[in-house]
């Protein structure tokens, strides 16, 4: 059954959509392990986790050496290039942009030779002078020919429609993410279902605008139907999901709660987001470790410091 959302008041435009959420597994194949490493090394370094991120990047660094995995997924690749590296998402760190293109262009051009698609459009990243239309005119120009010759159903059509709407909210533009997004997941919800991986990523991206926007309420409603949140017979919150969007969708619950002042609830949500990224990230110790000191901050805060060893022990860096 689909559980009808309350109508959104958003920039002076009305929305409404059904929604719910369910988990669907991805399998991590090496561009997804190289992408996942980029994507986490660049979110920690934003939050000024420096030395985490950093090792992200050298991980990301070593699967892309390891193996030539970009080539295998191209659309991915070319999707993954304009939007997890364009200027506007590595703004606090464009030095990493420059690094990581330069390193991609030469390992492009060694595996894939200097005329491949994938080697030329790495090339005119490294010299757009950092200008934020290049990625986006190039996004819309792989949307309109995916759709063209993929169909607007096909996965790589769905995932980068996704990452335009990111973009543009990353580069402030909310309402025609709010408005792109939108569209978005009613299409999402009509071809797959309320509650699939896709509809829950669109139903995130909005609560990010929200966000934004200072509509913390909004977001955290929300945020609790793209996590599946239910109460157990004992009284406390479980999810009903446990995939990537449900844990990042956890620590934004965290932080709109922290913004509240509700430290407790904050404290919550975090515990949930370290025991699913653990579980789910087995390779990614940086990022759940970055989750485990947000937690520490939480449990001082809400008069529970007595627990923080006990979280820390547990999930500890894992010995080589």
């Amino acid at each position: 059954m689909y559980c009808k959302r309350a109508q959104h008041s958003l920039i002076n435009t009305p929305y409404s959509f059904i929604y719910q959420g369910k988990t669907q597994v991805r399998e991590p194949g090496p561009a997804v392990q190289f992408w996942l490493a980029i994507k986490h090394g660049i979110y920690l370094c934003k939050k000024s986790k420096l030395e985490h991120g950093a090792e992200a990047l050298r991980e990301a660094y070593m699967l892309a050496q390891a193996s030539c995995a970009l080539g295998i997924r191209a659309l991915d690749s070319i999707r993954e290039l304009l939007t997890t590296l364009s200027p506007v998402n590595t703004s606090v760190w464009p030095d990493v942009r420059i690094q990581m293109l330069n390193l991609l262009h030469e390992l492009m051009t060694s595996d894939l030779g200097s005329e491949n698609t994938l080697t030329r459009i790495t090339y005119q990243l490294l010299h757009d002078g950092g200008d934020r239309n290049v990625s986006e005119n190039a996004l819309l120009c792989l949307i309109n020919e995916c759709t063209r010759l993929l169909g607007q159903q096909h996965v790589a059509t769905v995932r980068a429609r996704l990452s335009l709407v990111k973009l543009l909210r990353r580069s402030h533009d909310y309402y025609r993410a709010a408005c792109e997004d939108v569209e978005l997941l009613s299409f999402c919800v009509e071809q797959t279902s309320s509650d699939s991986v896709w509809s829950r990523e669109c139903a995130r991206m909005l609560t990010h605008v929200f966000m934004a926007l200072g509509h913390r309420d909004q977001a955290i409603d929300l945020e609790k139907d793209i996590v599946g949140m239910r109460i157990s017979s004992t009284g406390t919150i479980d999810v009903m999901h446990h995939d990537e969007c449900a844990i990042y969708t956890m620590e934004d619950l965290a932080e709109n709660y922290d913004e509240k002042g509700d430290f407790e609830a904050c404290a919550t949500w975090l515990k949930l987001a370290v025991q699913n990224a653990q579980n789910l990230w087995t390779n990614q110790w940086m990022a759940t470790q970055h989750l485990v000191e947000k937690l520490e901050r939480a449990l001082k805060a809400c008069g529970k410091a007595e627990e923080i060893h006990i979280w820390k022990n547990k999930y500890a860096r894992p010995s080589d």
